[in-house]
């Protein structure tokens, strides 16, 4: 979202829930369709270079939609995380060597106003296709809570289970048997004859940054809302605190984890809770989620729960409700 976000203060045209769903290469540039998959519209752009960093559908994109035939081919793994209660103090995070020599994480739910959840990742599982919705198995739930209690005083049971989420990674495929074993490096294809075209196999979001480095020097370059200039995130939670003083502390930490220094835009002109607007629960006020759909693209009530807030975890189902109902009658 940070990244859709830079590049439209730059100028791009965003449009998410967008499917490219046909491309024709032509001598210097690419004829597009787009389908909008809510309306069902469709558009036609042009553009003088692909590029194709669909992930676990980076394959189907090349082949079926770009129609280059060129080498390569992925491998998808599925990772399943569990959201447990908190299992230990400080605030720290462990990375433990397993059994059978892969490493899983654990460390604190990463919501600076998240007290009291932890995490425990990740698995690596193969998945034949990206369109199965990737959910967390027994057999992994079992992995996870048996590696956490190798090296945690008391067992983890099951009892502790907040949540889980899993997604599907795209591996570069390096012939390697084993899935763990196969290469966490990208590859970036460049294809040739015509307009120019790039198709990114492999990589993750947690590297993606130096996978933009091939292509652009950005490295020091700060997303919207992480120009803190050497604050850390406690001393700009102080500093929004000390300019909304008739705010609640846990809600000022809470907006600042969530939007960094653009917390200070979302709270423009606000005195009191009351000019937040309707409270749906927790941290989670009318002002910020116009926020999330006027400059984060959020359209559903999910997007904003869990996408974009993690809020989910903390409203009942009747709040949850009743951020559905808003929507519909906000934005009918």
């Amino acid at each position: 979202i940070a990244n859709a976000r830079s590049a439209a203060d730059l100028g791009a045209d965003i449009r998410t829930r967008t499917a490219c769903v046909a491309a024709a290469r032509l001598q210097d540039h690419w004829r597009l369709d787009l389908a909008d998959q809510r309306s069902g519209a469709r558009t036609t752009v042009e553009a003088r270079v692909v590029v194709n960093a669909a992930g676990p559908w980076a394959e189907r994109v090349m082949r079926g939609i770009l129609g280059i035939d060129a080498p390569g081919r992925l491998r998808l793994v599925k990772g399943s995380h569990l959201v447990v209660r908190r299992l230990y103090e400080p605030d720290c995070a462990f990375l433990l060597q397993n059994e059978d020599r892969r490493v899983v994480f654990l460390l604190p739910f990463p919501f600076a106003h998240r007290e009291g959840l932890s995490v425990i990742g990740t698995t690596d599982v193969p998945v034949d296709s990206p369109d199965e919705k990737p959910v967390a198995s027994p057999e992994e739930t079992s992995y996870l809570l048996d590696c956490a209690s190798r090296f945690l005083r008391q067992p983890v049971p099951r009892s502790v289970i907040v949540d889980s989420w899993s997604g599907v990674r795209a591996l570069y495929d390096d012939g390697k048997a084993s899935a763990s074993e196969v290469t966490r490096d990208h590859r970036l294809l460049e294809h040739g004859d015509g307009a120019p075209a790039l198709s990114l196999f492999g990589g993750k979001i947690t590297t993606y940054r130096a996978v933009a480095e091939h292509g652009a020097g950005t490295s020091t370059a700060p997303l919207p809302g992480g120009d803190f200039h050497g604050l850390t995130r406690d001393l700009l939670a102080t500093s929004v605190q000390a300019d909304h003083p008739g705010l609640p502390q846990a809600l000022v930490a809470a907006l600042v984890a969530r939007h960094g220094t653009l917390s200070t835009r979302v709270l423009e002109g606000v005195r009191s809770t009351h000019d937040l607007g309707v409270h749906f629960g927790a941290t989670l006020y009318e002002r910020e989620v116009r926020w999330m759909l006027e400059h984060e693209w959020a359209c559903t009530a999910a997007d904003i729960l869990w996408r974009r807030s993690k809020e989910g975890h903390l409203l009942a189902p009747a709040q949850m409700a009743r951020l559905e109902a808003w929507l519909s009658s906000a934005y009918r």
